[in-house]
Order: structure tokens, then sequence, then C-alpha cells
């Protein structure tokens, strides 16, 4: 199969509708916690990724089912009309209280989209080249994190934050749009029924996908608690965008991303996941110690390394391990468990860290703990091949 074939038509659609949902919910990520400070909920920062992930993870009890049974597009399409009424949301509800059940609606955005377009993906791309081509996909999704924080913040201080939220809506229509442009890839699909809503452990979970679906979880811990704690601490370290640290992470991811991929076909995916790790363990070394701003972006760039290979080398090795019958099962195992690390990762850094930079050490203390329960978990793996 030539290159054409491999990445057609659907595939660059597939990947510039990434972009523009990625870029709608990076937008936000370096200014909502000091929004919810201005509203007067400074307690609650690390609710601000814990709630989101709380309704995500309830997206993707059912996203991966029925992206088997009704089709990949509704999936993505669901994704995108939640993250675009979310935008308005924000603009709407000025409370607390108010942002915070917005931010939860928000959270279906990514419970479903990225479910459906993964599983969209692994249909039209051969199993030889499907490591190369999550890289690529995910170096679009990556640019548009990339450019999320950073434009948000100049965006937030120039024009105010309810023109970044009209901004994040603007981008969700687009990505929206984009949908119908997108052919259907799963062959047999069937009508909603009654019992689709009912949620049994047999429907979300493939075991068959364990192990990477382990690493997802004990890796993202650290992805929680450093978008949670570093916007305080470059604040307070003087950056002029406090996003900044952002934005190495996903220049850095970027460079590695579809290298990985291409690695992970041809040398196997379990010694580029545990590549990936190792460049997180260390990158919490440098965060447990961190003193200036250049320690800041030196210890972003080697996470966003590490995370850059994690990424799609995890998705391709679920998508090998499961069949491909239930890959959408497969496939939303592995963000449940990515939305429950993220989670734990920003509930406990907030309580560790108590709005203090002093703080720091415990935070990526608690992190390192976690990747190392991944590297043995990758050790246990490549064991049992």
């Amino acid at each position: 199969m030539n290159s054409t074939q491999t990445y057609g038509k659907a595939f660059w659609l597939l990947c510039l509708n990434s972009f523009f949902f990625f870029l709608s919910f990076s937008l936000l990520i370096g200014e909502l916690p000091n929004y919810l400070t201005l509203l007067g909920g400074q307690d609650y920062k690390g609710w601000i990724i814990g709630i989101f992930t709380v309704s995500a993870l309830i997206g993707r009890l059912y996203s991966g089912r029925w992206s088997d049974k009704f089709g990949r597009k509704p999936m993505i399409l669901i994704g995108c009309i939640a993250a675009a009424f979310s935008g308005l949301g924000y603009v709407l509800f000025v409370s607390v209280a108010g942002f915070l059940a917005v931010r939860f609606f928000h959270g279906f955005s990514t419970g479903f989209a990225p479910t459906g377009t993964t599983a969209m993906l692994s249909d039209i791309i051969p199993e030889n080249k499907r490591g190369e081509a999550m890289g690529v996909l995910g170096f679009c999704i990556q640019i548009g994190m990339a450019l999320g924080p950073y434009l948000g913040t100049e965006i937030a201080l120039e024009w105010g934050m309810n023109r970044l939220f009209n901004l994040s809506t603007v981008m969700a229509l687009i990505s929206l749009g984009l949908i119908f442009t997108l052919p259907e890839t799963l062959p047999a699909k069937r009508k909603f029924e009654g019992r689709d809503l009912v949620i049994y452990f047999k429907a979300i979970y493939e075991p068959q996908v364990i192990f990477p679906m382990l690493v997802m979880l004990f890796s993202v811990v650290l992805f929680g608690a450093i978008v949670t704690v570093l916007p305080d601490v470059c604040t307070e370290m003087g950056f002029k965008n406090k996003s900044s640290f952002m934005l190495s992470v996903t220049l850095a991811s970027m460079t590695v991303r579809i290298f990985a991929g291409k690695w992970s076909d041809r040398w196997g995916r379990i010694p580029i996941v545990f590549l990936g790790l190792i460049l997180q363990l260390i990158a919490t070394i440098f965060l447990m110690k961190l003193s200036s701003p250049s320690e800041v972006i030196v210890a972003s760039a080697i996470y966003g390394m590490g995370t850059g290979i994690l990424s799609p080398v995890l998705f391709a090795w679920a998508v090998d391990l499961s069949d491909p019958q239930h890959r959408g099962r497969a496939l939303s195992s592995l963000y449940i468990a990515m939305e429950a690390g993220i989670g734990a990762g920003a509930v406990f850094g907030a309580q560790l860290f108590e709005n203090s930079s002093s703080n720091i050490s415990l935070v990526f203390g608690m992190t390192s703990i976690s990747i190392f329960l991944g590297l043995l978990t990758v050790g246990f793996a490549w064991r049992k091949k």
C-alpha cells in the first residue's frame, strides 16, 4: 500500500478535525485556575481538572461500546457539540457553582470525541502503519495543544475571558463542521435501544488491553499534577505568560511523536513505552526541585518528550491487542484509565500543593511513585510476552 492510499483524504480530515477540537479545549487550560480564583473559588482549583475528568470518564463508559454499535462519527459529533455549548456556558454562568457545572458538562466532549476519532483511524489505517499514523494524528493534536494555552493567555490578557470562551466555541464549531465531511467507517451499525444505557463491566472493560491500560493510568497522573500546579509556580517565578511551560511540553512532544510511532512499528511497542516512562521519571526529578524559569522549561520539555512517545504507542499497542469487533471498547478502556489518572493527579496534586510552591516536591514525589508503578507494569508485560 503506497503512502497516498495509507494517508488518504479521510485521514487528513480526521487530523484537521482533531486539531480544531483540541485547540478549542486547550485555549482555556492556562486561564481557568485564575478565572476560578476571580470568581472566589480558589479552593476548588483541583476540581477544574478533577470534575472534568469525572464527566469524561462517564462519557468513556458509553463511547467505546456505542462506537462499536452506532458508528464512529456520532461519538465525534457528540463531543464537538458538548465543546461548543461549554464555551457558551462559561460566559453565561459566572458563579463558582455555575462554573463547576459547565466544567462537568465540558468533560463529556473528551469523553466522546477522542474515542470515536481513534477508532475511526484504526479502521482506515493498516496494522503495519498504525503506530506511525497514531503519531501523525497526535502531531496534529499537539499543534492545537501547543497553540491553545499560549494563545489563550494572550487573548485573555488583551480582550478578556468572555472573548476567549467565545473563541473556544468557534473552534469547536469548525471541528463540528468537519465531521460531516468524514465517511463512517463502521460497516454494520444498528439503532439505539434502551438497554444501551445500561452500564455493565464487560461492556466498558477489554481485558486484552490491561497492560497498556495500567501504563496509561500510572503515566498520566503526572499530567494532572502539572496542569494543576505549574501555572501558579510559573506566576510566582515571574513568567509573563504562565502557560509557557505548556508550549515547551507540546513542542517537545511534537518532535518525537511521529518518530515514536514509527519506532514502535519497527521495534515493538513495549521497548518504546519503556523509553517514554524513563523520560517521564527524569522529568519528575527535575520538577521536584524547580528553582528557576529555565528549569521549568527544561523539565517541561523532558516531560513532553516522554508523553510524545507514550501517547501514540500506547494506543497502537491497545489496538494490536484488541479484537477488531471490540476496538472501540478497547480504546475506551484506555481512555477511562487516562481520565482516572489525570483526575487523580489533579485532585491529589492540588491537595498536596495547598497553593504554595514550597510543597512542589511533595506533588511530584507522588507522581514519581506512579511512574515507577508504570515501569513495573511494563516490565511484567515484557516478561509475559
